[in-house]
This record gives C-alpha cells, sequence and structure tokens, in this order.
C-alpha cells in the first residue's frame, strides 16, 4: 500500500505540471487569439476547489487527478456535438488559423517545456552522447555467451541498421525469446553474432519494473561540453530524437513486429515515476522532460478527441474552404473517443499485470 501511495503521488508530481503547462499553451494563446475561456481544469470531475477571475474564467480543479482541460466559450461538445450558441468571442467564431494555433499550442508547449529542461541539462553538465558501442557485458548474460566483447561497434540487427543504443534498447526489448543477428565492428572486421535475448519481468537497479528482451550489454556514454550557442540545437535535437524512437517503437507495433502489450499507460507511468523518484530529483526532472515529450507527440496524432485529430479537421477545412460537417464531426469523434477508452481500458489492464497472468496460466496450461 505504502509503494502503491508513493507511486500515485509520484505520479501527479510528474504529470500534474506537465497537464497545466500543457493547457496553459492552450488558454494563453486563445488568449492571445482573442478567444474566451469560460473553464481551466486540471483534473475531472467534481470541482473540488477553484475561483473565478476577473475576465470570466474559472480555474478548478477536479477529484479525477487523470488530466484537464481548457473550454472556450462557444467550443464542441467533446462527442463533437456543437455549443447551442456562438458569441463573438467564441472558438468557432474566430478565424481559422487562430483556432489552428490555440489547438497546437498545447503539444507544442510540452515539447518546448521539455527542450527547456534538456537545455538546463546540457548547459549545466554537457550533451550525454551514447553510440552503438558496447561498454560492458554482464556477467553471465546471453549476450556473454553469445560471444560479444566491450568495445564491439553495433552496426545492424536483423539487417536493421541502428544509429545508437536507444535503437538497440528497442529492437532487443521487443524481441524477447526470438534470435537476433547482430552485425557488429571488432577490431576493423565485421562479424555477425546470434543472440535471442531473455524474457525479463521485474525490476531494475531503480526499482522500475521492466518488461522484454534482455542481453546483458551497457553502452558507451559521456558527457560532451557543448557550446552556449549550441545548446538550443542540442536540446532540440534531444527531443527529436526521442520523438524518433516513440515513432519506430509505434511502428514496429502496428506492424505486428512488436506486441502490444508493449503499449504503456498510466499505471506504468506511476510505477517509473516511484522507481526513478528515489534516485533523486534531477533524474526525476529529466524523466518528466521524456514524459512531456511523449505526451506532446500523442497528442499531436491525428486522431479524433485529440489536438491532432482537431488540426486535421482545420486543415480538411482549410482544402474544401468550409468545415466538416456537424453529423460527420460528431461521428469521428464519438468514435474516437471510444478507441481512446477502449485503448486506456486495454494499457490499464496490461500495466497491472492482468494479460501477463493470464499468459502465465495459459502456459501452466499448455
Amino acid at each position: 500500500m505504502m509503494m502503491f501511495l508513493w507511486n500515485a503521488l509520484m505520479f501527479l508530481v510528474v504529470v500534474g505540471p506537465l497537464i497545466f503547462f500543457h493547457e496553459l499553451g492552450h488558454y494563453w494563446v486563445g488568449r492571445w487569439s482573442g478567444i474566451r475561456a469560460e473553464a481551466f481544469s486540471i483534473g475531472f470531475g467534481q470541482e473540488v476547489a477553484g475561483w473565478t477571475d476577473k475576465r470570466g474564467t474559472r480555474w478548478k480543479i477536479g477529484w479525477i487527478p487523470l488530466g484537464g482541460y481548457v473550454r472556450f466559450a462557444g467550443d464542441h461538445n467533446i462527442d463533437g456535438s456543437p455549443a447551442p450558441n456562438q458569441p463573438a468571442d467564441g472558438f468557432e467564431t474566430a478565424a481559422l488559423w487562430r483556432r489552428a494555433l490555440t489547438v497546437a499550442a498545447g503539444p507544442v508547449t510540452n515539447l518546448l517545456l521539455a527542450m527547456l529542461i534538456y537545455a538546463g541539462f546540457i548547459a549545466a553538465y554537457g550533451a550525454i552522447s551514447v553510440t552503438s558501442q558496447i561498454a560492458a557485458i554482464e556477467p553471465g548474460s546471453v549476450a556473454e555467451n553469445a560471444g560479444f566483447k566491450p568495445g564491439d561497434d553495433i552496426k545492424a540487427i536483423n539487417a536493421q541498421p541502428v544509429a545508437d543504443f536507444s535503437d538497440i534498447k528497442l529492437i532487443v526489448m521487443t524481441h524477447a525469446n526470438r534470435p537476433l543477428r547482430v552485425d557488429v565492428i571488432r577490431s576493423g572486421r565485421l562479424l555477425s553474432l546470434i543472440v535471442t535475448p531473455r524474457y525479463i519481468h521485474g525490476p531494475d537497479a531503480l526499482g522500475i519494473d521492466e518488461e522484454g528482451g534482455h542481453i546483458g550489454i551497457a553502452p558507451m556514454a559521456m558527457r560532451v561540453p557543448v557550446p552556449f550557442y549550441a545548446i538550443p540545437l542540442a536540446a532540440g535535437q534531444a527531443v527529436v530524437g526521442q520523438v524518433e524512437t516513440t515513432l519506430h517503437g509505434l511502428g514496429m507495433v502496428l506492424t505486428g513486429e512488436a506486441a502490444p502489450t508493449q503499449l504503456h499507460g498510466p499505471v506504468k507511468i506511476a510505477q517509473m515515476a516511484g522507481g526513478v523518484a528515489h534516485a533523486g530529483g534531477l533524474v526525476l526532472l529529466e524523466f518528466a522532460a521524456f514524459i512531456s515529450i511523449n505526451l506532446g507527440f500523442m497528442n499531436l496524432l491525428p486522431v479524433p478527441v485529440l489536438d491532432g485529430g482537431h488540426l486535421m479537421f482545420f486543415a480538411i477545412e482549410a482544402v474544401r474552404r468550409r468545415p466538416v460537417s456537424e453529423v460527420t464531426r460528431e461521428r469521428l469523434l464519438r468514435g474516437g473517443l471510444a478507441a481512446l477508452l477502449t485503448l486506456f481500458l486495454f494499457v490499464t489492464l496490461n500495466d497491472s499485470g492482468v494479460f501477463g497472468m493470464w499468459k502465465q496460466i495459459a502456459d501452466l496450461i499448455g
């Protein structure tokens, strides 16, 4: 119970501010665009506390701390149905480009926030350079048994080129108990080694419950000083690199190369936040940057209900010179909401170990 409460608290510490800044991005750009906000809420459900400012915006905290929203005057309801009235300073009466900027501001704020955090770390400690070269090998691991040696530079796995260790880790984690052909450079020679990642499910050094393939190698990593003028570029590259890794992982799930159980949600984030917090505030802050990137990226996906879905509607409106019909919009948004709720249920059950439990039962029966 104490661990559960600790993880839940760290989840709120990490995710709460990220949601706040996300919604604040919507709010500030909407306000700049002349769109009046009726409510700004952190959390859903019945209001626990709140106040109304001089502009008529109700700032409040809901009792369910799993999200938040800004409701602009005249905006559509979440199911796509139109608001009963459209005031002059409402969302739907604003110019298309103002609406688009207001919607995009939320996820962009998350990406910029992560970039700012990374910039602070780079300014203080330098940029982390992680290559595809092996620094150390875990004694008795499958990598050691397969013939890997420190200094090996991994170039490709199953004929798929890898750029750095994040690519290697993603492929290994999604190929538990499946042989991999790994091409390495050793002393100037190209070698091919066969290794089968061992399936693991348990806490790592930080107490985070890790699941997936494991071969037992550590990357060559170092801190590289960055000139002051190059810090923004280095921070931006770090954000882009994380987005590329996320895209790669999603692509592997969609193509069937990785199991859907590799998808995770709030329960896993809470578990990770609780484990990372034990390593100190700076590590937790870096973890917050990671979550902020994924929050911003996922919200930009062209899925109805998400910010990216609304931007998709605006793009169609710009091309057609008229908005998507109310009936079509309502159907798509309801479908998107149903899909998101289904996904939320799936990842919650997955993170809770339900699917793993059934797999273990099936293995015992088999």
